[in-house]
Order: structure tokens, then sequence, then C-alpha cells
């Protein structure tokens, strides 16, 4: 009787990933590009190039075909920063920086619907370079803000100074902006810290001395500035209702006697009405706007800002006509 015998002979297996280039482009040696947003909505986000003062999108899923390019003239610098909705469920917009650093130091902050040809609203010129910016829901009306830092220097004195700045995402109008801050700053950041479902606003703040402070900014109304010249328990309220149809209150909290001046402003940032110019005491106040200008006449629907000015300080809140 035969055996047979089967020899099985066991050879190892390197296996080398492979990969091919499947595209290439041309660029400028200060030409970067990077992966940032999925403008889209396509699932993949989109190649993103900046150079100089254009930035210009590529998308990868369809050959690299460019979608959309924007260009800022007039300036050293151009960044596609980030992407926010004013409302839940509305349209993506586009924060855009466009900046200058060759012969001046200057920042402004521009927004595009995706994929738009030209900006829905550009702010002006901030004196600066921008450190930083955030959208958020500040004040939980449902509509995002959007803060930007800016630096400063000044080049005779070697010194540095710094604001911050509330803005609505809807018109780029400013909302507040901050005392001046002695220092650079890295920041402004955002979030709920102890828990209290109110934004506040982190920062941090070199003064130039070999020392520098961690502050964080508790909001109240559009209160965000709490150096010393700032007023201490001041509160500006929602309007209610919001929307309304006729007439609409809004209530207000000052700690002290003080001037007040009222003014109801367009998003163009024209004065529509002025509701108040003259003296309050201290405490709770309650304003009413009736949904007029100031001859009278009934204004269209839409979205305007009560406006609450004393002294140097100034405070704006979003409210909406509808008929």
């Amino acid at each position: 009787m035969h055996r047979l015998i089967l020899l099985v002979l066991i050879v190892p297996i390197t296996l080398s990933a492979q990969y091919i280039e499947e595209w290439r482009v041309s660029q400028d040696p200060y030409d970067v590009g990077s992966l940032y947003f999925d403008l889209n909505n396509d699932g993949s986000q989109e190649l993103t190039k900046l150079l100089y003062n254009t930035v210009t999108v590529y998308d990868g899923a369809n050959n690299y075909e460019i979608i959309w390019s924007v260009e800022a003239n007039n300036y050293d610098e151009l960044i596609l920063w980030d992407l926010y909705q004013y409302m839940a469920g509305g349209d993506t917009v586009a924060i855009f920086l466009a900046n200058n650093y060759v012969n001046d130091l200057s920042s402004k902050v521009m927004a595009y619907n995706v994929f738009g040809t030209n900006p829905t609203w550009t702010t002006t010129d901030f004196n600066g370079y921008y450190s930083n910016v955030v959208a958020n829901s500040l004040d939980n009306d449902g509509t995002t803000e959007i803060v930007l830092g800016v630096n400063d220097y000044n080049v005779v004195q070697e010194t540095y100074t710094s604001k911050f700045y509330v803005l609505n995402s809807q018109n780029g109008v400013i909302e507040y902006q901050s005392g001046t801050i002695e220092g650079f700053i890295i920041g402004p950041f955002l979030g709920d810290l102890d828990g209290d479902d109110v934004v506040e606003i982190l920062i941090n703040v070199y003064p130039g001395d070999g020392t520098s402070n961690l502050r964080v900014y508790s909001y109240q109304g559009l209160t965000v500035d709490q150096n010393p010249e700032t007023l201490v328990d001041f509160s500006l309220a929602q309007n209610y209702p919001n929307p309304f149809n006729s007439t609409t209150s809004i209530p207000l909290l000052l700690p002290q006697q003080s001037h007040v001046e009222v003014l109801v402003v367009n998003v163009q940032g024209q004065v529509v009405e002025q509701i108040l110019d003259g003296d309050l005491s201290s405490g709770h106040h309650q304003l009413h706007w009736n949904g007029r200008d100031r001859s009278g006449n009934a204004v269209a629907s839409g979205m305007y800002f009560y406006e609450v000015r004393i002294g140097d300080h100034r405070f704006r809140k979003p409210m909406v006509l509808l008929k």
C-alpha cells in the first residue's frame, strides 16, 4: 500500500500600497491648497487654494473643476474663514477676511452666499489685523452673531492695542464694540463656560510688559465689555412680542440715573425712529415702538434694530415686524 504525501509550501507575500497621482496643477510658490469645507453638500470637502487676495475652490469629485473664485481687490490677503447660517435652516453663508499687511494693517469681514458672485454685506476696514473670528448665537434669539477680534500695532510706540466687535451676521452691522484693550489678544473664543445657557466670550490678553491675563466676558444683552468704564448691571432684554405686528415693548435695566437715547434702525443702518432722548432713573423701564417712522408713517415689514445709547456705550438687538 502506497501512501501519498502532500507537501504544502507556504510562501509569505508582502503587499505594498500603490498610489497613482490623479491630478496636478501648477501654482505660485506662495499658493496654498487645503481642505476646508463641503460647500456643495456632496459629502466631500472641496479643495480650496489661497493665493494673496484670491480664493479658488475646486471640486475633486468632478475632475477638479473650478466651482468658485473670489477676489478682494486692493487687499493683500483673502481668507475663506468659516460657514454659518443666520437662522437654523437658512442659507449657508461664507465668512471671508480681507486683510492688508504690507503698507498698513487693516481687516474687513465679507459675507457671501456660497457660490455667490457678490458679497451680501461687507464691513468697513478695522484698524489692525484680525486675531480670530467666531460665529455663534450669543443672545439665544435664534440668530447668529459674529465676534471679531483685532490687534492694532503702533509702530512709533511699539505697543499693541486691541478691540473685539459683535456683528449682526445678516448685514454686518456692528451691534457692539469693546473698549480699547491695552496689549494684543488671542481670541475671542465663544462657549457656555458656566452652564447657564448663555454664551461667554473668552480672550487672552498680553499687555507687552511680561504679564498676561485670561478674561471671560459675561453676556448681558449686548453688554460684553467689562472694563471699569462699562455700565455694571445694565441689561437690555429682547423685545416682546417678537415678531410683532403693531406694538412691541423693549425692557431695559439701568444701574443709575442716565441720559438715554433709544433709536430704531433699519438693516441699512438708517435711523427710522427716535423712541427716547432724555433722562431715566435707575431701575427697570419699558419702552414701546408702534412700527412707525419719525413722520408717523407705518414702516414696511422686515428686520429692524433697537439701539440704546448711554454716553459712549451703544447696545443693539434685532426685532422683526410682520404685518
